[in-house]
């Protein structure tokens, strides 16, 4: 049996004699790389949790961020402003710092789609006031109509008695 990483013929007996001795009597490159990759391999976890408690919080904070703009865009296709506003307000105070233009960009659409959304409720706030008031503009119409219609009945009947009665 030949072993070519021993190179000294006395090692060469001790493995035919005990071949447990091998691994005790060597250091080789293989045994360097897999203590490299079992100590990578530990350190692994060590790495997500630092990484999770740093930059990651910024992650889920941007999580945060998406679930609320996505109940706000729900709110806006139901037309429901008022809880669309405040889903838009929500999701700005919860931006993490606006240390980026990417960040500072998604502000500012928030900011837009949130002054949208209360243009719309006060949109639909004037539509109802514009109706009540034409209501009450109708309303008054229709009043004044009975009466100048009423008016014109009495001045009709006066009208109807004829002249040579009222002269004599």
């Amino acid at each position: 049996m030949t072993v070519d990483w021993v190179t000294d013929s006395g090692s060469a007996d001790r493995l035919q004699q005990n071949p447990l001795l091998l691994r005790s009597e060597r250091i080789t490159r293989y045994d360097t790389m897999r203590r490299f990759m079992i100590a990578g391999w530990l350190l692994l976890p060590v790495g997500a949790w630092a990484y999770h408690e740093g930059p990651g919080q910024d992650g889920v904070q941007l999580d945060l961020v998406d679930a609320e703009l996505s109940a706000a865009r729900e709110a806006a296709e139901a037309k429901d402003w008022a809880l669309a506003v405040e889903h838009y307000d929500a999701a700005l105070k919860s931006l993490p710092g606006l240390d980026t233009p990417a960040l500072e960009h998604s502000a500012r659409r928030i900011r837009l789609s949130a002054a949208k959304a209360k243009l719309a409720e006060l949109d639909i706030e004037i539509a109802a006031a514009e109706e009540q008031l034409a209501k009450k503009k109708g309303a008054r119409a229709e009043q004044a109509k009975d009466e100048e219609s009423a008016a014109t009945d009495q001045v009709c009947c006066w009208h109807s008695i004829p002249l040579p009665y009222l002269s004599g």
